[in-house]
């Protein structure tokens, strides 16, 4: 909608000299920043397909922001033990499926991932092969998914 009425994908935030409101929010920061760093709804597709929007329209996945990291460099390090691997696998996911190239993932993305109540491998299969899901219908749409790959 923001789009449609004329919003700059592209447009980057703007702070103060500091460069770090209270928040944390960096200079530089352009919406997928925002989305990734903020992702915290797995139960449904509602990140993803923003995520999937934004990419598609030409937002730059390779964006520095003003302290020199990209997106890459912050879920690569997050520790959130709630959501850092959701954000993790939702950022790789939605890049793999807007066909962006990404040389390699670091040690800590390829390894095992982490489970925790707010994020299932349901979760991750929705991530992996569903493009909507909400909470009521995301079991039944992964049965169905992995029953058709038998």
């Amino acid at each position: 909608m923001l789009s449609s009425a004329g919003c700059d994908i592209g447009e980057t935030y703007e702070q103060l000299p500091n460069r770090t409101n209270e928040e944390g929010y960096v200079s530089g920061w352009n919406c997928l920043f925002f989305v990734v760093l903020h992702a915290s709804h797995p139960e449904s597709s509602a990140e993803f397909e923003s995520l999937r929007f934004l990419l598609d329209a030409g937002a730059d996945p390779f964006l520095r922001d003003a302290d020199d990291k990209t997106i890459f460099d912050y879920i690569n390090g997050d520790t959130d033990y709630k959501f850092a691997h959701y954000r993790r696998e939702l950022w790789y996911s939605a890049l793999d499926r807007a066909h962006v190239e990404v040389a390699h993932r670091t040690k800590q993305t390829s390894g095992l991932l982490v489970y925790n109540e707010w994020y299932t491998p349901t979760h991750n299969h929705a991530l992996h092969s569903l493009e909507t899901w909400n909470e009521s219908d995301i079991e039944s749409q992964i049965s169905g998914v992995l029953e058709q790959s038998k």
